[in-house]
């Protein structure tokens, strides 16, 4: 694991994971070369492994649902649409391979400080971009929300498919059963 996480290392994607973390908001794993700082518990890393399971899965679904307009761009030689698409593909495999790299540092310091890592401890704090008022509008019921047109959009169903794959990407099989 530690080897797997060196040489995404050296290919640069301490980078990538500094302008995403950046961009989520969430505090960076320590890389391989480090330990722990004070802080960090085993909850602390559990969670992030669980959000790594999450967003490794996501990205996955999310490029393959790029294959039709790649297929289909190639075939009737929509060139711009094929960069886009390229682009996109590009960017969620490099979140995979994000998620990957952020799964084998949670693996790797479990390993070395995992009996040693303290119970309900919480790592740094960084502020929470998404409670800075810029989405209140978004989020605020408006008069024309209803339960009934909520029921009619079948929000119902929509819920219990987000909430199964919530539970289905974040804890394992095992933990699972």
């Amino acid at each position: 694991m530690a080897f797997f996480a060196l040489l995404l290392e050296g290919l640069g994607l301490r980078f990538f994971y500094s302008l995403m973390s950046r961009v989520a908001g969430e505090i960076m794993l320590p890389g391989s070369r480090e330990r722990l700082g004070e802080g960090w518990s085993w909850e602390a890393l559990a969670r992030i492994r669980d959000g790594a399971r999450y967003f490794r899965t996501a990205n996955l679904l999310r490029l393959m649902v790029y294959v039709v307009p790649a297929y289909a761009s190639l075939n009737h030689g929509a060139g711009a649409a094929l960069v886009v698409i390229g682009f996109l593909a590009g960017l969620h495999t490099t979140c995979i391979v994000l998620e990957v790299y952020k799964l084998a540092l949670v693996k790797l310091h479990l390993s070395r400080q995992g009996s040693s890592l303290k119970r309900r401890g919480e790592p740094p704090t960084r502020p929470d971009i998404r409670l800075d008022g810029r989405s209140d509008w978004w989020f605020a019921i408006h008069a024309w929300e209803s339960a009934g047109l909520y029921r009619m959009l079948g929000i119902d169903l929509f819920r219990n498919l987000v909430t199964a794959y919530i539970e289905n990407t974040t804890i394992p099989r095992l933990e699972r059963d």
